[in-house]
């Protein structure tokens, strides 16, 4: 009698209780492991986030550069502006006198002219220097800024591929301890 069919089914309930245990364990482990890829997530986008906040900072930096640079190329202009000014005053005072002083007066202009010239073509020349660093400055933060979000990507890539893994061999676990249990 002790092989009674009402003996059975205790054992049988039983062993659902510890499977059932046991899944809910196989399911905790999965959340924490879930919160782990999310915690990694989130630090992986903290420091994507700094990361971009540098290369901002850069291009600000470049842009301060460009103003500067800037600004100082207009006091320069600005000053050879005033230089020529003072050349043409100096100009019309001379043609009150004499010829001579006159012929004299015009070979200072036609010097200073060349003179302006050159320092004319010396600051265009540093100004496409100048243009060409910057060019090539952005072109590498855009480089660099490309690397970022392709790493962005082969980072999600690799947790979706892990977390794709993780669940398919949780089902297979499932499954596998479902069948147990209805054994």
């Amino acid at each position: 009698m002790t092989d009674s069919p009402a003996s059975q089914p205790r054992p049988a309930s039983e062993e659902l209780h510890w499977g059932i245990s046991y899944l809910r364990e196989d399911i905790q482990d999965l959340r924490n492991q879930v919160g782990v890829v999310h915690h990694r997530i989130d630090e992986t986008n903290r420091s994507l986030s700094e990361q971009i906040q540098d290369l901002r900072n850069q291009v600000g930096a470049v842009h301060r550069r460009i103003d500067e640079t800037n600004r100082s190329l207009s006091e320069q202009i600005q000053d050879l502006r005033n230089q020529i000014g003072a050349v043409h005053h100096r100009i019309d005072e001379t043609s009150l006198s004499l010829s001579e002083q006159i012929q004299a007066a015009h070979h200072r202009i036609d010097e200073t002219n060349r003179s302006l010239s050159e320092q004319i073509q010396a600051a265009h020349h540093r100004i496409d220097e100048t243009n060409r660093s910057l060019s090539e400055q952005i072109q590498d933060l855009r480089n660099q800024i490309g690397a970022v979000h392709r790493r962005i990507d082969e980072t999600n890539k690799r947790m979706d591929a892990y977390f794709r893994w993780t669940m398919t061999t949780l089902v297979a676990i499932t499954g596998i301890l479902i069948a147990v249990i209805k054994l």
